[in-house]
């Protein structure tokens, strides 16, 4: 599931990401949200970006994660070589 929402043809974002359910949840009629519950939710929906946005550049830029750990030719291997 997409943080923000899945785009539709046209594409607009589509209401079905978890932000939209999130924020549906806290706006509730019933009575506010504690500010400790709200700091929890925040930093989950901006640790959901940061990786929504890393795993998207990963894949536009056919950056493969695995292979700069193990292999011949790591981040290890990279560094030694500077």
């Amino acid at each position: 599931m997409s943080v923000f929402g899945t785009r539709n043809k046209e594409g607009k974002r589509m209401k079905d990401g978890i932000l939209p359910q999130i924020l549906k949840a806290i706006n509730r009629k019933d009575g506010a949200v504690p500010a400790d519950l709200l700091n929890k939710i925040m930093i989950q929906i901006t640790s959901c970006i940061k990786s929504e946005f890393f795993n998207n550049y990963c894949n536009e830029n056919n950056i493969n994660i695995h292979d700069l750990f193990s292999g011949d030719n790591t981040i290890y291997d990279r560094l030694l070589d500077l």
